[in-house]
């Protein structure tokens, strides 16, 4: 229930950055802004399913993935929704770089977001990472350190300057 806390406020945080810079956004901020949001409607939704399944249950684990089709729906739903978020996070980073009175270091962090996971995935595929190095990756949340701290940055930023 924490995660789905989490990407309510992620939500609600997305119309508080499109509402403060919706009139100096382009098209491809906009653009950016919808993105982002799709991916946090998925990734939210697929929360909320999970969590009427713990309810539904009698508040027992039920196991993430199984034989069953639905199952590899449901994972690369998650999947597609993380892409869309992280892409689109950094996408309206990008944007954001042509605003004039944003911080560099904020633009720089969401724009970081989508670079550092596309880095390891593609060093793996070149190098060959070592099993334990992205056990350790994808455990972790990693990957979403940037992603954080830009959205943290874009916030203070909403709430200082504007």
């Amino acid at each position: 229930m924490r995660s789905l806390a989490g990407w309510v406020l992620l939500l609600v945080s997305l119309v508080g950055v499109y509402t403060t810079f919706k009139e100096q956004f382009s098209r491809f901020g906009r653009a950016a802004v919808g993105m982002t949001a799709v991916g946090m409607l998925l990734i939210t939704g697929l929360l909320i399913r999970r969590g009427v399944l713990f309810v539904a249950s009698g508040f027992r684990s039920v196991p993430a993935s199984g034989a069953d089709p639905a199952e590899l729906v449901l994972s690369m739903a998650t999947v597609s929704g993380l892409v869309f978020t992280v892409v689109g996070a950094g996408c309206i980073g990008f944007a954001l770089r042509r605003i004039e009175n944003c911080p560099a270091a904020t633009a720089w962090l969401l724009l970081l977001a989508p670079i550092l996971p596309l880095g390891v995935i593609v060093s793996n595929l070149v190098f060959d990472l070592p099993i334990a190095l992205g056990r350790i990756v994808v455990s972790t949340n990693t990957l979403f350190v940037p992603f954080g701290l830009g959205w943290v940055a874009l916030g203070v930023t909403v709430y200082l300057e504007y």
